[in-house]
């Protein structure tokens, strides 16, 4: 009981600054899913596919659906495992890649970027061509989590850690 208290009198003092590092490892050391609409007729997609879709080179699903593309905002654990693993860039390389899209016509803009993997999965949920990177343990029963190169999150192998 003591513990607890102490616990809480630190944390009221210090703020949430004491959870936040360790929040933040636990999250960067678990796989990442791509979590899709349920009425998305995919259950798998290629590493090279899905950077298609999130750089922009693809722009619709099979069936001529348009993908809308979400990513979370700079600093996010799931936004740098998609910046190391899916489009092998820096910060400042994707949003001048972006940047360079939308200038020269290609894009319209780069994919919206949302605050929390809540928000990721309820707009997943709601729009038919979404597609979300969210961590595996924050994953709803709303969403569709597809196979990456044939693995699911937590299977040997499997890219998006």
């Amino acid at each position: 009981m003591a513990k607890t208290l102490l616990f809480f009198r630190l944390l009221a003092q210090f703020g949430l600054s004491l959870i936040l590092p360790v929040t933040l490892c636990a999250a960067q050391n678990g796989a990442i899913a791509v979590v899709v609409n349920k009425g998305n007729p995919l259950t798998q997609i290629s590493l090279a596919d899905l950077r298609k879709l999130y750089l922009g080179d693809q722009r619709f699903w099979k069936g001529r659906l348009a993908v809308t593309a979400l990513m979370r905002v700079t600093g996010a654990p799931e936004r740098e495992v998609a910046l190391r693993t899916l489009f092998r860039m820096s910060e400042p390389e994707y949003k001048t890649y972006w940047v360079s899209r939308v200038f020269h016509g290609e894009a319209s803009a780069a994919p919206a970027e949302l605050f929390s993997n809540g928000s990721a999965q309820d707009a997943v949920a709601s729009i038919s061509g979404a597609v979300a990177l969210v961590p595996t343990s924050e994953v709803i029963p709303r969403v569709k989590v597809l196979k990456v190169d044939g693995r699911l999150p937590g299977e040997s192998g499997y890219p998006l850690q």
